[in-house]
Parts: C-alpha cells; structure tokens; sequence
C-alpha cells in the first residue's frame, strides 16, 4: 500500500451522519364525541322535492368504496374512516329489529361516502329534483354519505330515542349547505335542516404527527478499504468534527474513474506546497469532492472515507440499524403524507335516527337556463341506443346531473357554467362531449332556445371497468 501524507489546512463544510431520534409517542387518531357543533334540526318545508328516478347505479362496478364495520351493539362505538377523515359515533344499544326488539350480539354498518362527480355518478342517486312550489334544479354536494345496518343479513332500525352521529368529511366550507334525506320509495329528498362545515380534527391530529416526525437523513453506505488504492492523509481536528467521532480508523482514498483526478496518476501535485484544502460532499452516497488550492494552481478529486478490519464491520453494523431507523421513519412519514393528502379539510356533523342516504347540497336552480327538446347523437348503431342511454351533464366540476330518457325534452343548459357531458351506453361503453366542445354548441344552444337541438357525442368503443378509469375519463373532458 502507498501512503502519501499531505499537511493541509482542511476545512471540512459538512455532516456524515445525521440521526434524529424517532420513537415518537404515538398520538391517538380518535375522533372526539363532542356534539356541541352539530346543527338543531330545523325543517324548511313539509313537503319532499321530487326525482324522476330512484336509485340506479348505470355502472356495474365491483370497486366502488364499501366501509364495513362489525362490533357488538351493546357497546358504544366510534367507527373511522382514516382515508377521508369521516367517522360514526354510536352509543350503547343503539339498534333494534323490525319489531323494535333490541338487538344483541354483532351488528354492522355499511357506510358509503360520494365527494367528487365520479363518486356521485356512479352512485345512480338522483341530483335533478323539483321543489314544492314547481321550480325545477339540481344539487350542488358538499359531501353525501349511504349508510345501512345489518345483523345476520337482516336489516336493523336505530332505536327510538337513540341516534347515530355522523361526522361527514367535506371539501367544501363555502356555504351553509342544507342537510337532506332521500326517501326511495316516494323518490323525494326531504330538507332536514341546516348544516356548517368545522375543522377536520382528524386531519388535525395527522398533520400534527407528521410535525412530530421529522425525516431522517438516509445514512451513508461505509466504503471499504482498497489496498489498490492511495490513502490521503489528513490531519484532522476530531473535537471539531464530532460527527465523525464514531467513524473508527478513517483511510481517506481516492475513489473516482477519471485517470485525469487520480492521484497516482498525477504524481506531480505531492510536489507541490497547497496552502489550503477544500471538502465538500456530493448529494448522494460516501463520496467527496477535494479541492487543493495555492496562489497559481489546484486539483480537485474525489475521496471516501474508508475502514478496514473491526473498523468496517462497526461501521456496518451502525449503518444497519441507521437504515433500519430510516426506513420505519420512511415509510411512518410516507403512510402519514399520504393520510393528510387524502383526508378532507373539513366536517359536517348530523344525528341520524334512521338508516338511508343523506346528503349536504345548495338547490340550484333552473331559472336562467336555457331549455331545450334534447336529442342525442351517440356516434354509433348500437340497436336501442335511444332507449338505453343515460346522459350526464357535469357542471362546473361540482355538480353531475343525470337526464333520465323521459326527460330528455327539458334539458337546461346554463349560458355561463363549464359544461361537459357523458353517456354510459349498453355494455359500459360511453359517449362524450368535452368542455371545449360544449362551449362552441353554446350559441347554437342559444338559437334553439324552446325547440329541439341535437347533441352531437363522441362515441367510445371501450367498457368502463373501474371507477377509477371512469374519473379519468371524467377530468380528461375539457
């Protein structure tokens, strides 16, 4: 082996190792049960708003989100949904049997959550409604939620007397929205009252676990002693580098490819009298940067700290259990951000004392849009086409509004949302029209006011699989 000593002045600008401890107190994701911001219950109209169709999901679809919890009944329960930030608050005893029996033993909650317009599309609920006095809209959703009760397979009712809270996880704190109630067999929503979005105290409490873990650095893979190779010697001032304190016999080498930085091939700079050393590290990996520097020339190569012998496997050791550290931290961190990410800002609160679908919407309505006798250009001679499509309209990237076949002769266009249009066609196939498309039909749309227009879909061959597949469909439409 060749030893070349150089004195240098070395001035070292960097941290090998960096540790940070990462037994972290895990904090409780519990949801709390106070209910002092849920809404009174305050009926706006007696009266229910009327759909055209009841329930239909117009996609056979075997992804679409289920949550289902099993518990016994005679013990209160709050039940999470981590990936949105929703829960339920269930006391004791909540539940009873169609002949308001009490139940005991297992139950369990089926609870299904519709936040965007693919959610709410493939749901089949309706969003077009009529109100009591005739004028006609749609739902604008801040969040809508199914949920049913089962013990054996057969349905169970909330007790009288007892209620169910359901903490909704919301996008949306834009308005007061109405909390609404639909009734499947009179195919009616009926306005429930009230509701204001709050803070997301899950989301919160995530967002503050992620505060308390601070990622760790990756720790560097130590390098193992090359006889091949020169050992550059430093003098090297430990007690002000403490963080190589643990790096036992350090052997400075030459560590890089290029014969142009290679000490032994450039013989002529142990000739020289260097006032002054530079080290810095590269981003990745046990690999540094050495500059050497006098009044008319430098060279600058690249060197690793290597170890030999019991220095080595030491340092191998503590790398280990560094890596390990690093990646429980990883992937403590990864899970977390990813939580965060998909967990809603906010909340709506409301106690349920019966089973079904509940949603938080604004009743939009129709007044000044532009009606029209639809017809409908699917592209394609798939026999009974007409009779079998079923059209969407997506406004504003916030409602989606389905235009059953017997409607098709009252459609309202509004002259100033951003509109597109979908139809699920026999097979799962569809048709679409796009934003850009339906802007440039708007002043046609205009002309027809009152009579009939055509619109004219871009037909594709190919079956909608997956909910997700029919997102991507949805947001590509612009």
């Amino acid at each position: 082996m060749k030893r070349i000593h150089l004195s240098l002045l070395l001035i070292f600008f960097t941290l090998l190792y960096a540790c940070q401890n990462t037994n972290q107190s895990e904090e409780s994701l519990e949801i709390p049960t106070d209910t002092t911001m849920l809404e009174e219950e305050n009926p706006k109209s007696p009266d229910g708003f009327s759909t055209s169709t009841n329930v239909s999901p117009p996609l056979e679809l075997t992804d679409v989100p289920v949550h289902q919890f099993k518990f016994n009944t005679q013990d209160a329960q709050t039940l999470e949904i981590k990936e949105t930030g929703s829960s339920i608050v269930i006391p004791e005893n909540a539940f009873v049997d169609a002949n308001g029996q009490p139940i005991e033993g297992e139950v369990e909650i089926q609870f299904k959550e519709y936040h965007d317009i693919g959610d709410i599309l493939a749901s089949g609920i309706p969003m077009r409604m009529t109100a009591p006095d005739g004028s006609t809209g749609y739902m604008q959703s801040a969040g809508m939620f199914d949920i049913q009760g089962t013990a054996d397979g057969t349905p169970i009712f909330i007790a009288e007397g007892k209620s169910v809270e359901v903490n909704l996880a919301s996008d949306y704190n834009d308005a007061t929205y109405d909390f609404w109630n639909y009734q499947e067999e009179s195919k009616q929503w009926l306005n429930k009252g009230v509701s204001k979005a709050r803070k997301n105290e899950q989301k919160e409490k995530v967002l503050n676990r992620i505060a308390k873990t601070p990622e760790i650095e990756k720790p560097v893979l130590p390098y193992r002693f090359d006889k091949n190779k020169p050992v550059l010697e430093f003098d090297i001032n430990y007690e002000t580098f403490p963080e190589l304190k643990e790096m036992n016999g350090i052997l400075w080498q030459y560590a890089g490819d290029d014969e142009t930085k290679d000490p032994l091939k450039n013989k002529w700079i142990f000739k020289e009298h260097w006032d002054a050393a530079e080290i810095q590290p590269f981003p990745k990996g046990n690999l540094y940067r050495l500059e050497l520097k006098n009044d008319t020339k430098s060279f600058i190569t690249t060197v690793c700290p290597s170890q030999s012998g019991d220095e080595f496997e030491a340092a191998m050791a503590a790398y280990s259990r560094k890596q390990k550290e690093y990646e429980a931290n990883k992937l403590t961190r990864e899970d977390l951000l990813e939580l965060a990410e998909n967990q809603k800002a906010f909340v709506r609160s409301a106690r349920l004392e019966g089973f079904g679908i509940y949603n938080y919407d604004l009743m939009i309505k129709d007044e000044d849009n532009i009606l029209v006798d639809a017809k409908f250009d699917f592209g394609t001679m798939i026999p009974g086409i007409n009779q079998l499509a079923r059209v969407y309209m997506i406004v504003d990237n916030r409602n989606v509004v389905e235009y059953p076949r017997q409607d098709w002769n009252k459609v309202r266009i509004s002259p100033t949302a951003k509109t597109r249009m979908m139809a699920i066609l026999p097979g799962q196939k569809y048709a679409t029209i796009t934003e850009t498309q339906f802007e440039a039909m708007k002043a046609e749309i205009k002309q027809a006011e009152g009579t009939t227009f055509t619109f004219k879909m871009n037909y594709k061959d190919e079956v909608i699989a997956s909910i997700n597949r029919m997102k991507d469909i949805i947001s590509n439409l612009v």
